[in-house]
């Protein structure tokens, strides 16, 4: 299998949007067999006080099958746990998970 995760920390807005779009082309034609994004760190607050930007990447997601996902341990700690979830992320504890992705040969892309 041929799988890529991306990583999403910026705070930076349109290096999200990007990366979104990009892991979303991924997914739709096939250039992986399997593609997720994990947001982490800054990119977690910054999606969660902004409304367009998580519109447009639930949408990418909605029109591709993206898996998305969030931190736990960084959501709690900024207190964005309720509001990630209320649109769509799966928020959980990424650190041994990312771990094992990269010991089984899955791909990353950091952003």
């Amino acid at each position: 299998m041929d799988n890529l995760l991306v990583i999403i920390a910026t705070r930076d807005p349109e290096k999200i949007k990007t990366a979104v779009m990009y892991a979303g082309n991924a997914k739709k034609r096939g250039w992986f067999d399997d593609v997720e994004v994990i947001f982490f760190g800054p990119s977690e607050d910054e999606i969660a006080k902004n409304k367009n930007l998580i519109k447009d990447i639930m949408q990418i997601s909605s029109d591709t099958g993206l898996t998305i996902g969030a931190c736990k341990a960084v959501a709690d700690s900024m207190k964005l746990t309720p509001t990630l979830e209320s649109v769509g992320l799966n928020v959980f504890y990424v650190g041994e998970y990312i771990s094992k992705k990269i010991k089984n040969g899955v791909k990353t892309m950091v952003w």
